[in-house]
């Protein structure tokens, strides 16, 4: 299941990655860029996990492509031999 890994204190949002979070704000600078969701940003429903937050279910969590594709890979098992006995041991205790 997803979960954020950062959070918006302005709109209160849920972003699966930096890199979705940074594309939410819109224009140049540091101060004040408003809030906007573009079109190329994925929604997923997780769960917000954040250190010194309150745990909540189903929240919607923002993403991009790339991160999820990502986060896809690393949740598959691999094929490597060092994967698999990495996989071996966690099965073994």
């Amino acid at each position: 299941m997803t979960s954020c890994r950062c959070h918006c204190r302005r709109c209160g949002s849920h972003f699966g990655s930096l890199e979705a979070f940074d594309s939410h704000h819109s224009g140049s600078g540091e101060r004040l860029r408003p809030c906007t969701f573009p079109v190329d940003l994925l929604e997923s429903v997780g769960i917000c996990r954040i250190a010194g937050a309150e745990i909540k279910l189903d929240v919607t969590v923002y993403s991009t492509v790339r991160s999820a594709e990502v986060a896809e890979r690393l949740r598959r098992p691999s094929d490597s031999p060092a994967q698999a006995q990495i996989t071996a041991r966690r099965a073994a205790a």
